[in-house]
């Protein structure tokens, strides 16, 4: 058992921090979420995919941004193949689907966001044996909902489907916190492990969702959904860093639980980088080496822009204190009284 071949897999990682329509409120911890999350999945002691194959797209100007990237990934994958979207999401009034935002999304133009429904023909339509879709925003939960036979368009065979939220719940952005609720908790897990888990060398997709359905409702976030398409709940994901080889050895020096292929790492061992991020009017990122203990290309490149990620600590930079929110929401909630959560 291992995780799935960092060779053959691809991620991308998409999310709309910032709007040219006043009436979205930034997200500066969605910007966070991108550099946390490729941090992650590069290191070897999680997954160690390389920089190249886990791609980032930073306040993509229109759908197409999204979606030429996700064919690229789609074609390239043979082994899995992983899509990650966090910003705000809504509702279509006329039939309910779900549309992800882009920087020039505006709520009276739908042509400006995009449909998840192409999200899911773009996975269907890759070779990779396995297929996982992880949607931290407003909404996300409703494209678990059955909406008939012949228009349900929000499935995806054979792929493995995460939500931040249940069908018609708002996702949340706590003031000072680095990131997003929901992908806060899920970057704890994959740095720290699970404790509960600590006899097993990897954790599997509904490890993981498990863990964070019983963790974030205790913090009073909501509570995520998930649904397997194919058969996925059992694929090892990434490396449990709380797993305890010492406690499976037995005589002979055999094991009996496979071990990670990489030891899980401590902070003192592996620094995690800090990184520093700039922008420019392309509204996108890219990278450049600086030093030989740099973590280059941390983001990938797709637009413009600089990150420069220099090992040593963990910080960042969080662009702007006001609260975020990830979300559309039709309740009006007064000035500083909310988890980052405000109506159009």
């Amino acid at each position: 058992m291992s995780v799935p071949d960092p060779a053959e897999s691809r991620v991308l990682l998409v999310g709309t921090a910032s709007y040219q329509d006043e009436s979205y409120r930034a997200l500066p911890a969605v910007e966070n979420n991108l550099i946390d999350l490729k941090v992650a999945i590069i290191d070897s002691s999680i997954w160690g995919l390389p920089p190249d194959n886990v791609k980032a797209v930073l306040d993509p100007w229109d759908p197409k941004r999204i979606i030429a990237p996700l064919q690229k990934a789609a074609r390239e994958a043979t082994d899995t193949l992983l899509f990650y979207y966090a910003g705000h999401g809504y509702l279509s009034p006329k039939d309910s689907a779900l549309y992800l935002t882009c920087n020039d999304s505006s709520g009276d133009n739908h042509s400006s966001a995009l449909e998840y429904k192409h999200i899911r023909e773009v996975v269907l339509d890759s070779r990779a044996r396995r297929k996982v879709v992880i949607l931290d925003c407003c909404f996300s939960g409703n494209v678990h909902a059955q909406m008939g036979v012949e228009s349900n368009l929000q499935s995806i065979e054979g792929a493995y489907v995460l939500t931040s939220t249940g069908r018609n719940q708002a996702s949340t952005a706590p003031p000072g916190l680095r990131n997003t609720a929901f992908t806060d908790a899920l970057l704890i897990l994959l740095k720290d492990g699970i404790s509960s888990l600590s006899n097993q060398g990897f954790l599997t997709l509904d490890n993981i969702y498990r863990e964070l359905h019983a963790g974030l409702p205790r913090k009073s976030y909501p509570r995520p959904d998930r649904r397997d398409h194919g058969n996925l709940s059992d694929l090892p994901l990434v490396r449990n860093r709380a797993y305890q080889r010492s406690d499976r050895q037995v005589a002979g020096g055999r094991s009996h639980s496979v071990a990670p292929e990489v030891s899980p790492a401590t902070d003192e061992t592996v620094p995690a980088p800090q990184i520093v991020v700039t922008r420019d009017k392309t509204r996108g990122l890219r990278f450049w080496r600086s030093g030989p203990a740099v973590v280059s290309g941390l983001l990938g490149t797709l637009g413009g822009g600089v990150v420069t990620a220099v090992a040593g600590g963990v910080a960042g930079v969080i662009a702007g204190t006001t609260a975020a929110l990830l979300c559309y929401v039709t309740t009006v909630i007064a000035e500083g009284q909310d988890d980052g959560f405000r109506s159009r």
